[in-house]
């Protein structure tokens, strides 16, 4: 099976710290970048293109491959953690869509 690698972005880093070895369980490689790299989405993106890894950021403008968390709830607040890993989760489900959909033994399955 392909491990998945993520590479995450600066609003994100506190995240992939906290979800690291809840992800890691599920077979995702956690790449968290040093401050030089993360900090120029340029940079960013090669270096995630040079690893063949997806960026998780919260901008919606960043170059592709991405997945794009949500930066606000509908009241305006940050999204608390577990709600980033379920939308992490269903991105990481529908990018992998070759799964069934109701196999629990899929390690995305949400």
């Amino acid at each position: 099976m392909h491990r998945v690698r993520l590479v995450f972005d600066i609003p994100c880093i506190g995240f992939a710290r906290r979800y690291k070895r809840v992800l890691e369980a599920k077979g995702i490689e956690v790449i968290i970048p040093s401050d030089g790299v993360a900090r120029h989405d340029l940079s960013l993106h090669a270096y995630a293109v040079s690893r063949n890894a997806i960026v998780v950021t919260t901008d919606k403008r960043f170059p592709d491959p991405k997945i794009v968390l949500p930066m606000y709830t509908k009241e305006g607040k940050k999204p608390k953690y577990e709600k980033w890993h379920t939308a992490l989760m269903k991105e990481l489900r529908r990018l992998r869509a070759g799964f069934n959909a109701t196999d629990k033994s899929d390690p995305f399955h949400y």
